[in-house]
């Protein structure tokens, strides 16, 4: 077996069963339908285990192990020794997708050059607005999707993270009231300090993990600070990726327009929990880093967002995936001319979305391609 067979081979770690068996779903305040698994893959199906990875610590960001002190634990799909990482040895197909090439981590690459080699995530999950339960599961699939991958390792920090909330949202899940309100995490301190053109140069790539709320915009000298480092990070090459409620954010007061224009669109409502849908790969992207060898028509179940404005048309944004009932818009990216690469999907509500092999390998593609190690 050469070396292009074997890392064909290892992409299909995250596929937990390609071909049979089902997923449930944990809905809010209950279960529903079972969600399918991928079929038509091919490869080594490895099983989940109860194990997590350990979140580092670096920059300015305050870190925490996610999945411990009573973060949400999401299972570890594949273990095992070293990973293999991009660069070595010329281009190899991965799942689909090329990986190899010249190593550049840190700042824009040269126009079709791949960076290669381990890479850090900052996470970012401070909820002010309605606070999601999945945050911790978001964040130790982000963990253990890193620590466990055939393409480039990487480590993730959270920012905000502290004892009273290693998950760096300072909300509740409304346990503490009787009427189930969420209410703040008393002592639970969070801000948008981490966010400084010198801690963002040690992360290829911010993670928006369901945060809620106008947290830069109503952060005063310090959110200033914030925007313009975001600003410029991505501009100059930086990776984001958001997940449902990364719309819900920075919406009230259009304060932070560079945001708004980032993602393209901002959350007007959604469909409930629970509801079936069928998420397809449009036929002019079925060749996209992010989406291709996915299955094309993926039957699952969200809280399927609508949002203010159709982000379709908009410069630099490129629609990936749609619901079948009505078109909306599911999956896209935004390129900028200095390297800067975000992927947002509307997915990504319950716990149970991040444990759907469907998601995961999208999540890792995604991650990838966002921080140009596949192509």
């Amino acid at each position: 077996m050469n070396w292009q067979t074997k890392c064909t081979a290892a992409v299909s770690w995250l596929w937990l069963g390609c071909s049979t068996g089902a997923l449930p779903h944990q809905g809010v305040g209950g279960s529903g339908a079972d969600v399918p698994l991928p079929s038509g893959g091919s490869g080594v199906v490895v099983p989940a285990t109860g194990g997590s990875a350990p979140v580092s610590s670096a920059g300015s960001a305050p870190v925490s192990s996610a999945g411990s002190g009573g973060a949400d634990s999401a299972g570890v799909a594949g273990q095992g020794g070293a990973l293999p990482t991009a660069g070595s040895s010329g281009s190899a197909p991965i799942g689909g997708v090329s990986q190899g090439g010249t190593a550049g981590a840190g700042g824009a690459p040269a126009m079709g050059d791949l960076r290669s080699g381990p890479f850090k995530m900052l996470i970012f999950s401070w909820t002010t607005g309605f606070h999601h339960d999945s945050i911790g599961t978001a964040q130790q699939m982000a963990a253990d999707i890193g620590a466990n991958n055939p393409i480039a390792p990487f480590t993730v920090d959270i920012a905000n993270a502290q004892p009273l909330d290693p998950t760096g949202s300072c909300t509740d899940n409304g346990q503490n009231d009787p009427n189930g309100k969420q209410l703040p995490i008393p002592g639970c301190m969070a801000n948008v300090s981490m966010f400084t053109e010198a801690n963002l140069k040690n992360y290829e790539i911010v993670f928006f993990a369901n945060p809620t709320g106008n947290d830069f915009s109503q952060s005063g000298m310090v959110g200033q600070v914030a925007m313009a480092a975001f600003e410029k990070y991505m501009r100059s090459g930086g990776a984001y990726i958001g997940v449902h409620s990364a719309t819900d954010f920075e919406k009230g007061n259009g304060a932070w327009a560079f945001y708004g224009d980032m993602l393209g669109a901002l959350l007007d409502h959604h469909d409930g929990d629970g509801t079936s849908g069928s998420v397809i790969i449009q036929d002019a992207a079925v060749n996209h880093p992010v989406v291709r060898g996915l299955q094309k028509v993926y039957s699952t179940q969200d809280e399927w967002y609508i949002q203010l404005r159709n982000p379709e048309g908009r410069d630099g944004i490129t629609i990936l995936a749609k619901l079948s009932t009505d078109q909306r818009p599911v999956i896209w990216t935004h390129d900028y001319d200095g390297g800067g690469r975000m992927v947002y999907t509307i997915r990504g509500h319950n716990k149970s979305r991040f444990a759907e092999p469907w998601f995961r390998q999208f999540f890792l593609q995604s991650v990838m391609w966002a921080t140009h190690r596949i192509k």
